[in-house]
């Protein structure tokens, strides 16, 4: 992933990320039994602003050219159970049954038609905040489980300019002498940015 960061206001910080799809070296687990990306010791990020679209990718590529996906479930890392699963034995992709959780039943949708394909949480929350494993059940190899972290970003609140006195100015200030000193200060309250 790559990730843009571009200054648009002297209040607000936009945040753009480019998903890179690489090519994965899969290993299998024996205690588990399943099939993991290999020598990967770094949980990709992904952010998402607090209020708008959180797209969590999950590439349920196979290692096998003729296999297919039968079964996504997606899991909070601390959570036990699903928060959403895409059932898709004896279906095709088109007709496969979507069954989110209630904790993200009204703001969810797992969206197949892009690549990756990617969990949709809108509007994202800070309480989404949190580690994320896909678990991807094929029909013919073992089972794929990828984890991915997702960060929400708080934005500030609106800005408010004051004059030397401390008094808010709203819409046009002045008259002010042509050469005279002009003293302003710029606060936003709020705002959260976790760089953990």
């Amino acid at each position: 992933m790559h990730l843009d960061v571009v200054l648009v206001t002297s209040t607000w910080i936009i945040f753009r990320s480019r998903l890179q799809v690489p090519s994965y070296n899969f290993q299998y687990d024996d205690t588990s039994k399943t099939l993991s990306l290999k020598g990967t010791k770094c949980v990709p990020v992904h952010y998402a602003v607090a209020g708008e679209k959180a797209a969590i990718p999950c590439n349920i590529s196979t290692p096998l050219s003729d296999d297919q996906v039968s079964l996504i479930l997606w899991y909070r890392v601390d959570m036990p159970n699903p928060i959403y699963t895409l059932d898709i034995r004896k279906r095709t992709i088109k007709e496969a049954k979507h069954f989110p959780s209630p904790e993200i039943k009204d703001r969810s949708n797992f969206n197949m038609s892009v690549h990756p394909p990617t969990l949709i949480l809108n509007p994202a929350r800070v309480e989404d905040e949190a580690e994320y494993k896909c678990r991807v059940d094929l029909r013919r190899s073992r089972t794929l489980i990828l984890h991915t972290k997702l960060r929400i970003i708080v934005p500030p609140g609106d800005p408010f300019i004051m004059d030397e006195h401390g008094q808010r100015l709203r819409d046009i200030i002045g008259p002010y002498d042509e050469g005279a000193f002009l003293t302003l200060s710029c606060e936003v309250d709020g705002g959260m940015w976790r760089n953990s």
